[in-house]
């Protein structure tokens, strides 16, 4: 008879079953405990195809179990488990992981220097992640394999996007038999999700993070800090043209990746929450005394949705 502790590949009817037990043990915190501990104990030493073995049950377990625990998990589990090996499940799962990692970040560290090196490593593990995230002609296609694909398709035409999308969509589909346990989202919400990652971690230096993270968990921040920028350096007078050019590109990053860790997109990739949006620019815009801000997104008629200005186009705002 198989349990829920010990993994083995299941039959339908076995997986069936094993859900309905699992479900009544999610609603108590002591037997949730027992077995997420149970079912680390078994995943901690195996491989990113072993949990791909059990990718739909067992590993879906225990993921959905991490995940409810994230703010208690050690640091070191949160990043070699958490983020490099069930990162995707999780996303499969609905969980919202940007807003994760920042309460994770800011229940974990007390200093900005150390939220610093804790980023750092949470950043390397997301883009170095060995999760298969399934199979494409008999080859297993990982996380940070699929996101360099991400990044080589920005020089694509949109003929051959539109091809690649259509790739994706069959690697990234949940096997109908499986639906009903996931979270409703569509592969082009999913890429989405990933892109909006991707933009985060890229997006936000290691140096920003803790004014981001706080910002993002206590609105009023802004009030009380005085940029998410580091110190301007005094400079000659001939320099300082420069250097504010420089500074202004670094807030522009920041600011989209900060908007993106902060609201869901939807399937079409808009943002489900757009006056949200605008009033969190708004926010910005004051605090930096810079209008611009709250005008770096805009509605675009031809394309029927909102979409961000090009950073080289600030000046004309």
């Amino acid at each position: 008879m198989p349990q829920l502790s010990i993994p083995q590949i299941l039959t339908d009817q076995e997986r069936i079953s094993l859900e309905s037990e699992y479900q009544k043990i999610s609603l108590d915190p002591q037997e949730r405990d027992i077995l997420w501990g149970k079912l680390h104990a078994y995943f901690v030493p195996l491989d990113a195809k072993a949990d791909f073995s059990f990718f739909h049950d067992y590993f879906r377990w225990y993921t959905d179990l991490t995940w409810q625990r994230v703010n208690i998990l050690k640091s070191d589990d949160f990043i070699s488990i958490a983020i490099r090996r069930q990162l995707y499940k999780a996303l499969q799962l609905g969980f919202d992981i940007s807003s994760t990692i920042s309460y994770h970040l800011d229940f974990n560290t007390f200093e900005p220097e150390t939220m610093q090196k804790l980023y750092e490593k949470i950043r390397q593990a997301f883009f170095e992640s060995p999760c298969i995230m399934g199979v494409e002609k008999g080859v297993s296609i990982t996380f940070s394999e699929f996101l360099k694909r991400l990044e080589k398709i920005k020089v694509l035409d949109a003929l051959q996007k539109a091809e690649s999308y259509t790739q994706w969509n069959q690697l990234l589909a949940v096997p109908d038999v499986y639906k009903e346990y996931y979270t409703v989202i569509t592969p082009d919400a999913m890429i989405d999700n990933i892109e909006g990652l991707s933009t985060f971690f890229a997006g936000i230096q290691s140096k920003n993070i803790f004014y981001i993270v706080q910002a993002f968990i206590h609105p009023g921040f802004f009030d009380k800090a005085p940029s998410v920028l580091p110190p301007e350096p005094e400079l000659d007078e001939s320099e300082e043209e420069i250097d504010l050019e420089a500074a202004q590109i670094i807030a522009y990053e920041d600011i989209r990746a900060a908007v993106d860790a902060k609201f869901l997109k939807d399937e079409t990739g808009q943002y489900q929450d757009i006056e949200g949006v605008f009033g969190y620019l708004e926010e910005i815009a004051t605090q930096y005394e810079d209008p611009r801000i709250a005008k770096l997104l805009y509605f675009d008629e031809q394309s029927g949705g909102f979409v961000w200005v090009d950073e080289d186009d600030m000046d004309t705002l």
